[in-house]
């Protein structure tokens, strides 16, 4: 039921900014090229110990298809991978021709004990780097349960919790 519901927020997402990062909704049905989305994450996104075909990004595939658009949705998920080991691999494994990055890091963050700030740092410059490529952002986030990592309870649900506004500029920018 949960993976039924993240895939249908993440499609929702997706469908979303594939209009709006075109001239016209029509348009991301009939482009010349496939669109070209990354799902950029964890074991979360990479569908660990799930069939290639379960995984995420090839269910994302499939439901936009079935909608009628060209899409291709590379799995660019690690297992285990948390922001300062996305933000090492960005570069090498999202291209530049990218039209959308569905990015999903962090949660290993949390159960590694990382403090929140170097995991908003992380973020930060990952998702700068996408943007200077001219790559629409969808940023998938969860709540840190209470009480995760070395940190306070208090401190990992209020930083999870507290999407800061300067984070906005980078997400779901259209031209």
């Amino acid at each position: 039921m949960f993976q039924n519901k993240a895939i249908r927020a993440a499609l929702g997402a997706a469908s979303l900014v594939a209009a709006t990062a075109l001239d016209q909704p029509a348009d991301a049905k009939t482009k010349a090229r496939p669109i070209s989305i990354v799902a950029f994450g964890d074991s979360l996104t990479a569908g660990y110990r799930l069939d290639r075909s379960e995984a995420f990004p090839a269910r994302l595939q499939q439901a936009l298809k079935k909608l009628g658009y060209d899409v291709a949705v590379l799995n660019a998920g690690i297992s285990g991978d948390t922001s300062g080991g996305g933000l090492a691999r960005v570069a090498r494994d999202v291209p530049k021709s990218a039209d959308l990055v569905i990015l999903e890091l962090g949660a290993n963050d949390i159960l590694r004990g990382i403090p929140p700030t170097t995991t908003e740092r992380n973020l930060d410059s990952i998702l700068e780097r996408l943007q200077s490529n001219g790559s629409d952002v969808v940023l998938a986030g969860m709540i840190a349960p209470p009480g995760m990592g070395t940190h306070s309870p208090a401190r990992s649900t209020q930083s999870s919790r507290g999407w800061r506004p300067s984070m906005g500029r980078h997400c779901i920018r259209s031209s």
